[in-house]
């Protein structure tokens, strides 16, 4: 089957879009240099105008504009990744990541629009003075970033599922395994290691996997078990933060309700913005925590029908959305954006195992989802012929590569708090990858089958050993570097012992 290439609109909205945002980022990151009256005020004089409808952009203690600059640049990246792989020739993968980028910048600007309105009780950020002026320079504006996306969203989408329900794969492929279809591709890259030992498990976990594996089948249900499950579950989870949120003062401490949240009076302690009424940001992620809960409500019910491909589709939308805005709600309670102040009070144990470790859920967990839910939609549009060179898991590994390069640059730059930052989210990445790499080659997830064939030998010496390496090591890495974070925190500077390991 042909895979249909991105709509070229869309490559140049993604262009466009990219330059735009750019802007807008270093306008915001560069203030007060920005600001009327600044050095560098007259290369960007039309936000004077701007300023006067738009409050948040004028105040440089707004968290959340900061944050959304940031997201900004991301997706600016993001973009331009798109079109290098486009023009590589790699038609269905740009297509997936033009939706992923797509959906992310829909979703980031639904959420500007809802803390800006009565609904968060947002709207003393927007001048109303005058309608002439908030309709042409705040709602039109801003609005392109709903509608082009939408649209681009739409038509990726569709080429996407189409892909999906009209591919073919071969007769030898399509066995089924209890009902629930799982491909080897699912599963991150295995890392790469030496030469000598590459070679040979290459050479026989091609054989086993590649040639004689199970592939995914449209006639059953395609929507890996372990999915469902994750949407089942953090639907009901973001039900009870949300209505945690939006029936306050009701649900806080003395609150008539509040023996129903009682948990939450820890977390308030911990987060302060979860008692601060007028706290929009928390209120805005809200609503975004219901429409999420719907789309799996959707997404759960479609994979009992015929539409399993809209199923996958948006389950990967729906977990594109739930990570940015997770990413989002870290990054506005960081230093980058000046948010420190709201968890500064906590000790370090209270930070990582009640702030950090239970938001941090959502950004592995659906990140997950989304590597799962992409590659089942990259291999239908291979027509379940996957190309090496292709897989949507070596894309993960250059993403570390890059990481794992810029940490080494930041540390030879005299920045050592930020190369030691990098390179523990990048030795988490890796952790957690391998991990999700071997469960779901596991009974737990029914992919036993894709080992269980070899003998004890090959098992442990070509699968086990080598890759337990990449769960090992970035471990170290991480309880290393975590030690060195902690010091920090807790002392100003680490120990003379732990900087000498670093």
């Amino acid at each position: 089957m042909t895979v249909r290439n991105l709509p070229f609109w869309v490559s140049a909205w993604l262009f466009i879009s990219g330059i735009i945002c750019t802007i807008d980022a270093l306008f915001v990151i560069l203030r007060p240099h920005t600001l009327p009256g600044g050095k560098w005020n007259h290369i960007v004089q039309p936000y004077n105008l701007y300023l006067q409808v738009d409050l948040r952009y004028s105040d440089l203690t707004d968290t959340f504009v900061k944050g959304i600059s940031l997201m900004n640049l991301v997706e600016v990246f993001l973009n331009f990744v798109v079109l290098a792989i486009h023009i590589s020739g790699k038609s269905g993968l740009s297509v997936l990541l033009a939706f992923m980028v797509s959906t992310m910048t829909f979703s980031k600007t639904v959420l500007y629009f809802l803390v800006s309105t009565s609904l968060c009780n947002g709207e003393h950020f927007v001048n109303h003075s005058d309608w002439r002026k908030t309709v042409l320079l705040y709602i039109i504006p801003n609005g392109f970033w709903i509608v082009i996306p939408f649209f681009c969203m739409v038509a990726t989408g569709s080429i996407l599922v189409h892909s999906m329900e009209s591919g073919q794969l071969p007769k030898e492929k399509k066995k089924s395994h209890n009902h629930f279809i799982y491909s080897h591709d699912l599963n991150p890259l295995t890392p790469k290691i030496s030469l000598s030992v590459l070679n040979l498990t290459h050479n026989t976990l091609h054989d086993h996997f590649i040639k004689s594996g199970p592939r995914l089948n449209m006639a059953g249900r395609i929507l890996p078990f372990w999915v469902a499950v994750w949407l089942v579950i953090s639907s009901i989870v973001v039900t009870i933060d949300a209505l945690f949120v939006l029936l306050r003062p009701h649900t806080l401490p003395d609150g008539k309700w509040n023996f129903l949240f009682e948990p939450y009076n820890i977390f308030i302690e911990v987060d302060p913005r979860y008692k601060d009424l007028k706290d929009t940001f928390v209120i805005g992620q809200s609503f975004m925590n219901l429409l999420e809960m719907c789309l799996n409500i959707v997404i759960l019910t479609m994979q009992n029908s015929s539409k399993d491909g809209l199923a996958v589709l948006l389950a990967f939308m729906v977990s594109t959305m739930t990570l940015s805005k997770t990413v989002f709600y870290f990054l506005v309670s960081s230093k980058l954006c000046s948010g420190h102040h709201f968890l500064s009070h906590n000790d370090w144990k209270t930070l990582v195992f009640l702030f950090i470790v239970p938001n941090g859920i959502w950004i592995v967990l659906p990140l997950l989802c989304m590597v799962a839910t992409g590659q089942i939609m990259i291999d239908h549009m291979r027509n379940g012929q996957p190309s090496e060179e292709e897989h949507l898991k070596s894309h993960m590994n250059l993403v570390e590569m890059c990481l794992n390069v810029i940490s080494l640059i930041m540390y030879n730059r005299g920045k050592v708090g930020l190369s030691v930052l990098v390179a523990f989210m990048v030795s988490t990445m890796t952790f957690s990858k391998t991990v999700f790499y071997f469960l779901v080659s596991s009974e737990l997830c029914g992919g036993q089958h894709f080992v269980n064939h070899n003998d004890w030998k090959s098992a442990v010496f070509l699968y086990i050993i080598p890759n337990g390496i990449w769960i090992l090591v970035p471990f170290l890495c991480m309880v290393t570097l975590g030690n060195i974070i902690v010091d920090c925190a807790e002392n100003g500077q680490p120990t003379g012992k732990k900087t000498k390991s670093y």
